[in-house]
């Protein structure tokens, strides 16, 4: 909660301009007092209205050599750049306190125009003078520190001497420099101000106070213009800075604004004049070399740079580009410029003459020049026809140009010499194997560079005279009669459709293809093919192929039979069954059938272990013979009599899977597929144990593991031996269970779930819980969990545990504790000075406690902690109560500058609990020396506790109604000291 109070303490202040005209100013000082909780803050707020006269005395030009608008970098709205993003940089210029005001660049304080009001953030920042986050009085108006124009003056910490510094700005060639800007100023009188301040090279001079500007009322200051020249040290100095002082002093009053500038600019005045000259030469190429003239009037001094200047192509200098320098102090001369090689095309450039010493503008050359980007050349070059061609052919050559202009010039060479015509197309019959052909195009365009460019080169490939040829093959010369044969002719120099004639003995047959088929030879034909040829170089036209004799061949009968290695097996027996071919050629093809399903691979022999019963096997034989007849052949059948395999196994069983410690275990085989007389091997945890027999019987201890391995004698058993499964017994004392259990937690804030833990001995079967008031209130797990209780108070839980040997119960009463969930808070004294200590405490009063963080923290896990920091800090504590309920909570103890006391000047110790006792009270005390005298001088009443004060009795008798004496020394904690003395009156 705050307080605010506003006075008024009306100021007229006379101002005189120089028009001997007097104006009556009426001066406000608004006083803002903020109030909380104990601790109280006054800030000053002056508001003065300044009126500055502007003159405008000559009609010289101003150069504008330095200008500094602070928007170098984006601030956000509350980010608080710091002035060295923007080149700018601080520096301490005398006594500070712990959190000094600083110098901050953003649009928090708008860059306005001079003659508006402050405004909070637009888009032209400004360096200006804001608190920081740490200050006493950050939290009442600015937080982050950034806010604007507006400082904190709350006490000694506040108190700040900074200056911003400019970067080093080279006035070198320039003399009589005015420095202008607009900014505002407020602060209280002299004790918080801004001044102007000047660096030669060597000292920091303050040249300007700044007078105080006016405000716009509600703590809003009103942006001014401000224009001065520098001292005459400023003149052709390289190493020229300016800066800005601001400074307040801590004394607990303030006036808004605090200081804010923008727009700085450098500048001197100059009456010298430049005339560019007329610039000849125009349409002129980006590159090209250019003559400036140009005549000038006042003095240059020495080192004086002339510069030509080229504007955009729309005539405008807002961005202008140097392209050639004259060092010259004459008042004529010729500057050569060259156009950059990136000039864009364009009609509307204008070229002007700028100087140095002094810096002056000169007049543009008046007339627009066009200026044509420069262009490359190119050119391809293709062929029609392309690729190979004969001796003779007429090939034509076309050139496509780039960047060629209207009517480019062609120069086309044939080996590097010139031939042709001038035209973007050549034709020749003469080209030889090996030619290569290019093109040389010269531009005509506006600004070539180069004029000419070269094409790419075609290297033309000339072939005399082909003569074309045949060959064929055929798909078989021996046949049987009526086979089908095929023929393939495969031809060279052909062209891309060659014709062809097949002929038998001499005879035409076939059709016009690559291919010829009959069935129809007989022994001892001919076949040949005639080529005829449509590649246009081909001589002669025709070509005849090799030819190819047939040979036709009587038939033969074929015939396979096959035998097997066995007929009647056993399921799984591997039987190989061979095929004995008849005419069967060099590389019959078998195909084996099992009941006239295909099997097995393309060989003589076939083998499977996979034959069932009645399965019949054959196979299909295929004679490579050409003329064999009844081929394919089938073979005889072999019919297949299989007597099933037999899979052994075998079982075992205990005759009781519990026995008591020292009794004998027995086990029963089970075999199956053993045959009539099979073998048992009993084994114990692998080793080998007791007799051939289907009974096994032994003491065993607990966990040991029994098997058989069976081995059977029936003749198609496999495999032949066999392994059980595993069996075991459970040995034991034969005692009866004890019961036993733990829960998790057993002491929770409501609602709460617990998890049990059976912890019984003596192995018990079954398990009996019962949880009166949870839910589930029983159970038969033996370790249940989430067993949840809603409402605060004991709980007993019961288990009973059984075996085959007896049962047990246990009874825990008030085994489970729920507890209220609770809630904890800090009380005491929040607002402290840095060199005080306070307490405190943590309620309820009970259970136990963790305080934090341990900054000046005395008794971490007490419930009252003493602290004492030595600035404002977040203090928490947790606390456990007694059932376990936990619960935290935080407060912040604000560490202030306040040393303050009173004594009072009269009491009435009548008793009746009011003012009965006098006692000296303040903020910061250290120590105190009270003495009371009476009217005689006698002193009835001393102390130096600031708690024990005088209850109007000397040596326990009260003192009559009277006027008394005091003496008061007060010593504060920060060092400092006070005395009073008075009267003070005793009334009952």
């Amino acid at each position: 909660m705050k307080d605010l109070t506003i006075q008024f303490n009306k100021i007229l202040i006379l101002v005189l301009d120089l028009n001997y005209s007097i104006f009556l100013i009426n001066f406000s000082n608004m006083n803002l007092k903020f109030t909380k909780e104990l601790k109280r803050k006054s800030f000053n707020v002056a508001y003065i209205f300044v009126c500055f006269l502007c003159f405008y005395a000559s009609s010289s030009k101003a150069q504008v050599f330095y200008t500094e608008t602070f928007d170098g970098t984006a601030c956000g709205p509350t980010s608080g750049c710091d002035p060295s993003l923007v080149s700018w940089t601080t520096t301490v210029a005398g006594p500070q306190g712990a959190n000094p005001n600083r110098f901050y660049v953003s649009c928090q304080e708008n860059g306005n125009a001079a003659g508006a009001c402050g405004t909070g953030c637009g888009t032209d920042q400004s360096l200006h003078v804001g608190n920081v986050s740490t200050s006493t009085a950050a939290f009442l108006f600015c937080p982050a520190g950034d806010c604007g124009a507006a400082y904190d003056d709350t006490g000694a910490g506040e108190r700040t001497n900074v200056r911003a510094e400019s970067p080093t700005i080279n006035c070198t060639g320039q003399s009589n420099i005015t420095i202008s800007f607009n900014y505002m100023e407020g602060g209280e009188g002299l004790d918080d101000d801004a001044s102007l301040v000047y660096f030669d090279g060597t000292t920091w001079t303050s040249i300007n106070p700044l007078a105080k500007t006016p405000t716009c009322g509600g703590g809003q200051g009103q942006w001014t213009a401000f224009s001065m020249t520098l001292p005459a040290s400023a003149d052709n100095n390289p190493n020229v800075r300016i800066g800005f002082v601001w400074k307040n002093d801590g004394d607990g009053v303030a006036a808004d604004p605090s200081f804010a500038v923008d727009d700085i600019t450098l500048s001197v005045t100059s009456t010298n004049t430049i005339t560019t000259g007329t610039i000849t030469g125009s349409p002129f190429c980006a590159c090209a070399t250019v003559n400036v003239p140009f005549t000038s009037t006042g003095t240059f001094t020495a080192g004086n740079i002339y510069t030509a200047q080229l504007s955009d192509a729309t005539g405008s200098f807002a961005t202008p580009i140097a392209i050639g320098t004259l060092a010259s102090t004459a008042n004529a001369g010729n500057i050569t410029a060259t156009i950059p090689c990136n000039t864009p095309t364009g009609t509307a450039y204008r070229i002007r003459v700028v100087s140095s010493a002094p810096a002056t503008t000169g007049t543009d050359n008046g007339v627009n020049i066009t200026i044509n980007a420069t262009v490359t050349p190119s050119v391809t070059i293709s062929a029609n026809p392309s690729g190979t061609i004969c001796t003779g052919t007429s090939v034509t050559f076309t050139a496509t140009p780039a960047n060629g202009g209207t009517t480019p010039n062609y120069q086309w060479q044939v080996n590097g010499t010139n031939t042709g015509t001038n035209s973007s197309t050549f034709t020749s019959t003469t080209l030889n194997n090996g030619d290569a052909v290019t093109v040389i195009l010269t531009s005509n365009a506006a600004c070539p560079t180069p004029a000419t460019a070269t094409s790419n080169t075609i290297t033309i490939t000339v072939v005399s005279s082909l003569t074309p040829s045949v060959s064929i093959v055929s798909s078989g010369s021996t046949i049987c009669a009526g086979d089908p044969v095929t023929f393939t002719a495969t031809p060279t120099n052909g062209g891309t459709t060659p014709s062809y004639q097949w002929q038998v003995n001499g005879t035409n047959a076939g059709t016009n293809s690559n291919t010829f088929t009959s069935t129809t030879l007989a022994n001892g034909d001919v076949v040949t093919v005639i080529l005829t040829s449509n590649d246009p170089c081909a001589s002669p036209l025709t070509a005849t192929s090799n030819s190819i004799n047939i040979t036709v061949q009587s038939s033969v009968p074929a015939s396979v039979s096959i035998a097997s290695s066995g007929s009647t097996i056993c399921a799984g027996d591997l039987v190989t069954f061979t095929a004995t071919p008849t005419n069967g050629g060099t590389t019959p093809s078998y195909q084996w059938q099992v009941n006239g399903a295909n099997a097995g691979t393309n060989s003589s022999t076939f083998s499977s272990t996979t034959l069932a019963n009645g399965d019949v096997v054959t196979v299909i034989m295929t004679s490579s013979s050409s003329c064999a007849t009844g081929s394919p052949a089938t073979s005889n059948s072999i019919s297949i009599t299989v007597q099933s395999s037999l899979t052994p196994s075998v079982t075992i069983s205990p005759a009781n899977s519990t026995v008591c410690t020292g009794a004998a275990s027995s086990f029963t085989a089970t075999p199956t597929n053993g045959g009539t007389t099979p073998t048992y091997q009993w084994q114990v945890n692998g080793s080998n144990a007791g007799t051939n027999a289907p009974t096994f019987s032994s003491v065993l201890n607990s966990g040991d593991i029994v098997t058989v391995i069976l081995t059977s004698n029936s003749a198609c058993a496999s495999p032949t031996t066999a392994t059980s499964n595993t069996a075991t017994v459970t040995v034991q004392t034969c005692d009866e269970p004890v019961a036993n259990f733990s829960g998790t937690p057993t002491v929770m804030c409501q609602p709460g779930c617990v998890n049990f833990t059976d912890l019984s001995t003596n192995n018990p079967t079954s398990w009996s819980w019962s949880f009166p008031g949870a839910t589930p209130s029983s159970s038969t797990l033996q370790n249940p969990t989430n067993i949840c209780y809603s409402a605060n108070g004991s709980y007993t839980v019961t288990l009973i545990v059984s075996n085959a040997d007896g049962a047990d119960t246990l009874i825990q009463t008030g085994y489970i504790t729920v507890g209220v969930p609770v809630q904890v808070s800090i009380v005491g004294n929040l607002v402290i000075n840095a060199c005080e200590q306070t307490v405190l405490s943590a309620f309820p009063a009970d259970g136990t406690y963790q305080w934090g963080p341990d900054v000046n923290l005395l008794c971490e896990t007490c419930q009252s902690a003493t602290v004492s920091p030595a600035t404002t800090q977040q203090y928490w504590v947790t606390y456990t109560s007694p059932d376990g309920c936990v619960d935290s909570d935080t407060t912040v103890v604000v560490v202030t500058d306040i040393y303050t006391y009173f004594m009072p000047t009269a009491f009435s110790p009548n008793g009746d609990g009011a003012n009965d006792v006098l006692l000296v009270r303040g903020r910061g005390i250290d120590y105190i020396n009270l003495k009371i005298f009476d009217r005689i001088g006698e002193k009835v009443f001393e102390t130096n506790d600031l708690d024990k004060g005088w209850d109007g009795k000397l040596l326990g008798i009260p003192m009559n109604d009277g006027v008394f004496v005091y003496m008061l020394e007060v010593q504060f904690c920060n060092g400092e000291n006070a005395k009073e003395q008075g009267n003070l009156t005793l009334v009952k």
